[in-house]
C-alpha cells in the first residue's frame, strides 16, 4: 500500500529568513585586517565606468 502522504503537496518546514540591516552587517567586519591581493590589485585598477567613490 502506497504512502497515504506521498504526493499531498506538503511543503517542508522552512525557518523565517533574518532581515540584516547594512550598519549592522558593516559593524561585523574587522577594518584592521589588510585587503587581500585579489582586492587590491582590483582597486588599484582604472576606473571604466560611472563609479563614484
Amino acid at each position: 500500500m502506497a504512502n497515504a502522504r506521498a504526493g499531498s503537496g506538503a511543503q517542508p518546514h522552512t525557518p523565517a529568513r533574518r532581515k540584516h540591516l547594512l550598519d549592522h552587517l558593516i559593524g561585523l567586519c574587522d577594518t584592521s585586517v589588510p585587503l587581500s591581493v585579489d582586492i587590491a590589485v582590483e582597486d588599484a585598477g582604472s576606473r571604466v565606468g560611472r563609479e563614484v567613490w
